[in-house]
Parts: C-alpha cells; structure tokens; sequence
C-alpha cells in the first residue's frame, strides 16, 4: 500500500516532515467541495445539498460539465465498500425520482444559493434537458474519504461495476505547516481505468465504428436493420462509451 509524505524545506535548514491534520479535514471538507466542486472535477457544478432521498440524505448532488448528475458521498475516514453499496442506493434514488421532483429538489438548493439559474437551465445550457427524463438519465458515483486506505476491495468493486455505472474514488489529506498554512493532496482512482483519469464524457467510439464492429461480429445484418429503421422513423444514434441508443430529435 503507497503512503504520501511531505516535507517543507525552509533554505538550508533541516527538512520538517509535515502532520496530517485528518480533524480538520473531516470538519470542512463538504463545505470545501460545496464551495469550490473543481476539488473533484473541473467544471463540475453542485446543484443539491444534504439531498433527501428514499435512500436517506445524500451529501451532495452535482452536475458534470456533460449534464450527468453526480452523487457526492464524503466518509470520515477511508473509503470502503459500505460506502460504495450506500452511494449506489443513493444512484438509484437519484435516478429513479421524477423530473418533478428532481428539480424542485435542486431549484430549491439553487435558489437558497442565489445560483441565478434552475437545473432545467443548467441542463439546457449542456444540451442535456433528456437528462430528466428517467430513462434516459445518467448517474456517476464519487465517493469521498479522508484516509489513503484503499484495502477493502473498493477498486476491484469499482471495475466490476464500469460497464453499467462510472465509481470515481477520491481520498483528500491535509497536512498542516509550521506557520499554521495547511497544504490539501487529493488523490482520485476512476473505475474507467485505474490510475489515471481520462475524460469519461467522451465516447471510446464513433457511429462507423460501432457499425463495422457488428458489421464483424454475428449481429452485424440485426444492427443493420434496426440502425436503418431507426434513421427512417427520424431518430438520431446517441453514441455511449459501450453502446448506441436511438433518441427522438428534440432529446438529442
């Protein structure tokens, strides 16, 4: 298991080994993240608070730059797998609930901030409104902790779960100098592919590709026929990471 360390160095005197202050960080990370979302991702957009859901109540709800809603769970201390099933059962609350209800939820959070925008805004300016209808929804997971122990098998957990659902895991320390300044390391683990981060909005295929992947593959005169039929009813091929769907004009 990889620990982090640091050292401040002050000119040619002795390098001082700096203290995590583990309190500190539990106390105020949520309004951290609240206050500034690019702690997670940049362009990332926190549309509700302390969200009450059949689940229970969310920390907090967020909106990536692609329109997709992000469901934040902070832990006190290291990431584990209760955290994982608690977060899914938020997911599926989450994706579950009626437009109606989302957005009252979210407009309401948004007012209270002065936000000057709805979520339905918020959506339109992504080109995402499909986003509240719930079948067509899409709903990431970040699961938050303040400790680097990651021994619990919630990558393994992670990887099983990319083809249906994206398991960000986000360990934050903070360690405290001599003059009282504090210095905050993340480290974040996505499930699309371990260490390194990559945009998970982008498509790892185009149209042509997907066709001449079934073009290759047994299903290739099936995909034909309905990609046909649904090009002639005017619909229009939504490309995902593993899959094309066929989607009316104005939800495209």
């Amino acid at each position: 298991m990889t620990k982090n360390f640091l050292w401040q160095i002050n000119g040619k005197e002795k390098p001082q080994q700096l203290s995590v202050d583990v309190n500190f960080l539990e106390r105020h990370l949520e309004d951290w993240i609240e206050s500034d979302p690019n702690l997670l991702q940049p362009g990332l957009q926190i549309v509700g608070r302390q969200l009450q859901v059949i689940g229970g109540k969310l920390d907090l709800l967020g909106l990536d730059p692609n329109g997709r809603l992000v469901v934040i769970e902070i832990k006190q201390g290291s990431v584990h797998r209760e955290a994982i099933a608690q977060g899914l059962d938020y997911v599926a609350c989450i994706g579950a609930m009626s437009a109606g209800e989302l957005e009252t939820k979210c407009d309401k959070y948004l007012q209270e901030k002065k936000a000057g925008s709805t979520l339905r805004e918020l959506l339109s300016s992504a080109s995402q409104l499909d986003q509240l209808d719930p079948l067509n929804r899409e709903v990431l997971l970040y699961v938050v902790g303040t400790k680097e122990d990651k021994s619990d098998g919630v990558d393994r957990i992670s990887q099983l779960l990319k083809p249906h659902i994206s398991v960000s895991s986000i360990v934050f320390q903070i360690y405290a100098m001599a003059d009282g300044q504090r210095i905050l390391l993340r480290e974040r683990i996505d499930s699309d592919d371990g260490d390194t981060p990559k945009d998970i909005s982008s498509p790892a295929a185009t149209l042509d590709s997907l066709i001449q992947q079934a073009d290759n593959s047994v299903v290739g005169p099936d995909f034909r026929n309905f990609y046909d039929a649904a090009i002639a009813f005017g619909l229009y091929p939504r490309l995902y990471k593993f899959s094309v769907m066929f989607a009316p004009q104005r939800s495209k």
